[in-house]
């Protein structure tokens, strides 16, 4: 799919410039992530092999201090992104960015309540 290309490298570019601006190496996003996300992962990100999950677009995003919405590049300003989405689905991914900005127990609440339901709809 020629449009997720075009996704995953502009969200590793977006995470590139991010980290830059944070004067970030790679060594210190993975001992910031706490080992939760080592240096091979977010290079592959960078370069746009790998697609990152909201949840670990949340942790990079706190780190940083970018929404993880803009690291998904499913910000307002990016319309490339939503263009594939419903409008529900967009309302999801605004919530979202706003729990990314939000402390690190309510994110853990946030993430816990969202795969209890999964679990309890797989039923």
């Amino acid at each position: 799919m020629e449009d997720m290309d075009g996704i995953r490298k502009e969200s590793g570019a977006r995470l590139k410039k991010a980290r830059k601006d944070a004067s970030y190496t790679l060594a210190l996003m993975e001992d910031a992530s706490k080992g939760k996300i080592s240096k091979s992962r977010i290079g592959n990100y960078e370069a746009g092999t790998r697609m990152m999950d909201v949840a670990t677009a949340i942790t990079i995003g706190q780190i940083l201090g970018v929404s993880a919405a803009y690291l998904l590049v499913v910000d307002e300003t990016s319309e490339s992104a939503s263009d594939g989405l419903n409008e529900s689905q967009n309302k999801l991914l605004k919530l979202l960015s706003k729990v990314s900005k939000a402390g690190e127990d309510e994110i853990e609440f946030v993430s816990f309540m969202i795969k209890a339901y999964l679990v309890h709809r797989s039923k």
